[in-house]
């Protein structure tokens, strides 16, 4: 009883969703009755808080004093929504998510300061109370949070896809400025002779003029390397 809860709640710690799934699905199916009370030599309350325990942290955490958004979510629970939850400092959050990823979430604070969210799925542009946000590194800080607001996150679905635009040695990014701008240089080989993470939106590319080819690429973040948009290239040098 106790023991399997604790194992699941290990595994949603360690952000592992699925074999945490695993653990609920053993959990319910060879320790619990079939009035849902955990069997143990008749019965131990341990495993049933234990096992909601566990639910509530594959689709939020706060131990850590931030707000974790789906941080453990399994594959297999791709569709859903959650309301009235708990976070450690008292935060009320609900969550609703579609294709295992956050459609639209809410935290209620019950004390004035800033709130830490995280989330770390690929969509990361949403409106917050119908403002765009942008989450980086898979972090988002609401300043001077009010206790008993509301604050609603919805993500930006029809958000217009960014464009990498090249006019001489000007690079730019029209459109909904997201995500990670990298330029990289290669010779004639096809051979990376360089390669700049860039801060912002705007480059120069005069000091590539030793490569024969630029790539310009948008990622959501370097780890990941996820393309926002098409890349572009343009040859410039030799």
């Amino acid at each position: 009883g106790w023991s399997c809860s604790n194992k699941f709640l290990l595994w949603a710690r360690t952000l592992e969703g699925d074999k945490a799934l695993e653990l609920f699905r053993y959990q319910l199916a060879k320790k619990t009755y079939s009035n849902l009370f955990d069997f143990h030599d008749p019965f131990q309350i341990d495993g049933n808080f234990g096992s909601a325990a566990g639910v509530m942290e594959l689709l939020m955490q706060s131990q850590t004093g931030d707000i974790y958004i789906l941080p453990a979510l399994p594959k297999a629970w791709d569709k859903g929504e959650i309301s009235g939850i708990k976070a450690k400092d008292g935060s009320e959050v609900s969550i609703k998510w579609s294709e295992n990823e956050a459609k639209e979430f809410s935290i209620a604070p019950v004390k004035d300061g800033d709130i830490v969210i995280g989330y770390d799925k690929d969509n990361t542009a949403f409106t917050l109370n119908d403002e765009h946000i942008e989450f980086s590194d898979g972090l988002y800080t609401i300043k001077n949070a009010k206790a008993g607001e509301v604050y609603t996150f919805t993500t930006e679905d029809n958000a217009p896809v960014p464009e990498i635009v090249i006019e001489g040695n000007r690079v730019t990014v029209n459109g909904r400025q997201t995500g990670t701008l990298i330029i990289a240089g290669y010779d004639g080989s096809e051979t990376m002779l360089k390669m700049n993470i860039i801060d912002g939106y705007e480059a120069d590319l005069s000091e590539y003029q030793d490569c024969k080819t630029v790539k310009v690429f948008l990622w959501n973040s370097v780890e990941k390397m996820k393309p926002l948009c098409e890349s572009k290239s343009v040859e410039i040098g030799l």
